[in-house]
């Protein structure tokens, strides 16, 4: 979670997703998937900036890790406050695994999945 927020801060998210699509080798023991979604929900709270997208990018690095493929998806929805509001969130096997659940998540428009 720290390498991505340290990545995210001196880099954008393109470049930690290459380091993160070059450098996830497939680990020797599995994980489960629950085990690691545990992961970056509880280290979140230990690292100080650690957005949506951080959190995403992490889960991504963990379950290629875990020699699963899972989906980051980038939306937006208009707010009362701002123009809009941007959130990111991991889909694997068509569930919601971190970023919120789907009822929050419908207000948002995808933009992209990574």
């Amino acid at each position: 979670m720290l390498i991505v927020r340290i990545g995210l801060t001196l880099g954008s998210y393109r470049l930690v997703l290459r380091w993160i699509e070059r450098y996830a080798r497939p680990s020797r023991r599995p994980t489960a998937v629950l085990v690691l979604v545990w992961s970056v929900r509880h280290s979140a709270k230990l690292v100080p900036g650690a957005s949506c997208l951080t959190q995403a990018l992490a889960m991504r690095y963990l379950m290629l890790r875990a020699g699963e493929g899972c989906t980051i998806r980038i939306g937006v929805r208009e707010t009362a406050n701002r123009p809009f509001d941007a959130h990111a969130w991991v889909m694997y096997q068509g569930r919601v695994l971190i970023g919120g659940n789907e009822q929050d998540l419908a207000a948002f428009k995808p933009l992209v999945d990574l």
